[in-house]
């Protein structure tokens, strides 16, 4: 899935698929499943969490321009401090979106 999202007055591509986990482990030397529950907890601000948003937002605007040479500190200081909290909705939805099953469960047929 690809989106672009408007922050802070810059238009910000970001990119997940299959690929997205992998790529998201060898940058940030964590698991993307892991991480996505923190953001999806009760207190994001605490175990870690912004950073964990910072990585996450940064991590799939990377993954949708894997040529940019930028850093996530250079990348971050485009923004206000809480603009990644605006957005971050967005940013679950399209993982959420992305490991979503789309197949049904076939059914099972009784045995005789």
């Amino acid at each position: 899935m690809e989106k672009t999202i408007k922050i802070h007055g810059h238009k910000i591509d970001f990119k997940t698929n299959g690929a997205f986990p992998r790529f998201y482990r060898l940058l940030n030397k964590r698991d993307i499943f892991a991480d996505m529950q923190k953001l999806n907890g009760d207190d994001v601000l605490a175990d870690g969490g912004i950073e964990v948003l910072e990585d996450v937002a940064f991590a799939m605007a990377k993954f949708a321009n894997p040529k940019d040479k930028i850093t996530i500190e250079d990348w971050l200081a485009q923004f206000e401090t809480f603009d990644l909290f605006e957005i971050m909705p967005e940013l679950i939805a399209m993982w959420t979106d992305e490991t979503e099953t789309s197949s049904e469960a076939k059914k099972k047929t009784e045995q005789v």
